[in-house]
């Protein structure tokens, strides 16, 4: 997140789009407060331009959104893909447990699975919850 304000960021971008800033009024703490980060340089005693550190930081903060953006996608994916790998997992070892009953117990696959499912699901809460 930027740690510049929405002055600062106004003044940044007028700087950048060529303009020169005179620190005056409302403009006076933003620009001066660029110029102590070194995003803005005084040419004399009243007109500051943009340095190339101040550049960057435009295009930084230009690009932040679309930057966050990407990364919740990546998140996003990310957990889909880790949920989907957990789930066939889970499936498969429940198939199993089901396969060793059935030996035991005689009753159908989908009865195995009926039962495992709900002694899976109240172990997954626990875990889920910490336990």
């Amino acid at each position: 997140m930027s740690d510049l304000s929405q002055d600062e960021l106004t003044v940044l971008s007028l700087a950048n789009a060529g303009e020169s800033m005179i620190p005056i009024g409302r403009w006076k703490e933003p620009t001066l407060a660029l110029e102590r980060k070194g995003f803005l340089k005084a040419n004399d005693s009243s007109n500051f331009v943009i340095t190339d550190a101040g550049r960057a930081e435009h295009v930084r903060q230009e690009d932040e959104p679309y930057r966050k953006i990407l990364e919740s996608g990546t998140k996003v994916q990310n957990a889909r893909t880790q949920a989907q790998q957990s789930v066939e997992q889970a499936a498969l070892h429940l198939s199993y447990a089901a396969r060793a009953s059935v030996l035991v117990t005689g009753d159908s696959v989908e009865d195995a699975i009926a039962s495992w499912l709900d002694i899976v699901k109240e172990r997954a809460l626990e875990l889920a919850k910490g336990g």
